[in-house]
């Protein structure tokens, strides 16, 4: 999936460096996973792998990729292309969307035409009806338990008509399933959605028709169909083979996912925390409504009395390593655990962060950790801004 923190690109090269650095270690445990690049790459490559993250859509991707059987998603494979029947995206739960539907179908036609009117677009994105965020308005929808949500809360925000519809079908799909095929398929409908989604690089805010290139853009990005996709990425999970080793996967805060494995110096622990003052939980937030589908109340704004633009879930997760005031005192935490623990330790963080490499070496030391550094340059995203910088990555290794 797209994701700020992946480090899918150097992957590789940690992986490698981890077996220069503690060559008598045999057991890998990815603190926070994110999408699960590195623990795989570490089970790719011999080790036993233990992986957690907290957030609940990463929990599901590395749960997916990591830890479950490949076994009956060619059942689920089938199962996803009835779903293009349009009486199933349309079921009674849904049926209220119908004639918005219809019209988004007319603007793909004018658009393939070359003759959209962009301003009509506009207007039917503008006056699309969604949840205000009212808690009495949530309240209701909770209590009548449909699958709707997506089509309530986001459509012509960051999913099209169809989108929503399809999204708030798959989910429905997904609760029929055994744990494990819903799981595999819940993880890849998100992985899907940061690719079909009307927003830059993440999910922290939605696209708007703007213009009539902007407008274009739009319909083609809301052209994008999920059950394909989602379909497609089954697929490819049927060749992924796994390792004969059981990987453990959690979804717990960093210390209590490290209280959950005994003390052993064979264990290299990968810490890849927040760099930064903006939570995952505001970049992805939409990922994380996907895999609860708990119709969550809303962020206000109250100098506009609206709901802020972003549609944010009020309960989202922060991280320590994300604020400047906990920051330090949460590496002295994880210092202190993994050399409590006899873990080595492997950190990824950037130049950029909230932390200085001096402070960092400051804070090991004075936990009774020595260090070495490594470092290489890494493409880092803008946020959908101007342009993409590079940044030196820098990979520390710790040992008591």
């Amino acid at each position: 999936m797209q994701y700020l923190g992946s480090k899918a690109r150097i992957a590789k090269w940690i992986i490698n460096e981890g077996k220069k650095a503690f060559p008598d270690c045999n057991q890998f445990f990815d603190v926070f996973s994110g999408t699960g690049t590195v623990a795989f790459e570490a089970l790719d490559q011999g080790y036993k792998v233990s992986a957690n993250d907290f957030e609940g859509y990463s929990f599901c991707i590395i749960k997916s990729l990591l830890s479950l059987p490949r076994s009956g998603l060619d059942q689920l494979i089938t199962e996803l292309s009835n779903l293009h029947n349009e009486t199933l995206l349309l079921n009674k739960d849904r049926l209220f969307m119908k004639e918005l539907f219809e019209e988004e179908k007319e603007y793909f036609k004018s658009n393939a035409k070359h003759n959209l009117s962009w301003e009509s677009y506009r207007e039917f994105c503008e006056k699309t009806p969604i949840i205000d965020g009212t808690r009495d308005d949530i309240d209701k929808l909770r209590t009548e338990g449909k699958w709707n949500l997506f089509s309530c809360y986001y459509a012509n925000t960051y999913f099209g008509i169809r989108q929503c519809l399809q999204l708030d079908t798959i989910r429905e799909l997904a609760e029929k399933q055994d744990e494990v095929s819903k799981t595999h398929l819940q993880a890849a409908t998100i992985a899907a959605m940061t690719y079909g989604v009307s927003s830059t690089t993440h999910l922290a805010q939605y696209l708007r028709p703007t213009s009539k290139p902007r407008a274009v853009h739009l319909i083609e990005r809301r052209q994008f169909d999920f059950i394909d996709e989602v379909q497609h990425r089954l697929l490819q999970m049927r060749n992924i083979p796994l390792s004969t080793f059981g990987t453990h996967v959690y979804k717990l805060d960093y210390i209590s996912a490290l209280k959950q494995e005994n003390p052993n110096s064979e264990w290299i622990v990968y810490a890849d925390p927040p760099y930064f003052k903006e939570h995952y939980s505001r970049y992805y937030h939409v990922l994380n409504t996907f895999y609860l589908y708990d119709f969550p109340y809303l962020t206000f704004n109250p100098i506009t009395k609206k709901v802020t633009e972003g549609r944010y879930r009020l309960e989202r997760n922060t991280s320590d390593f994300g604020k400047r005031g906990t920051v330090v005192k949460a590496f002295t935490k994880l210092f202190s655990s993994c050399k409590e623990k006899r873990f080595k330790l492997m950190l990824s963080y950037a130049e950029t962060s909230l932390v200085k490499k001096n402070i960092i070496i400051e804070l090991s030391e004075e936990a009774g950790l020595k260090t070495t550094i490594q470092e290489t340059e890494l493409m880092h995203s803008s946020q959908g801004k101007y342009a993409n910088k590079t940044v030196q990555e820098y990979l520390f290794c710790f040992e008591p």
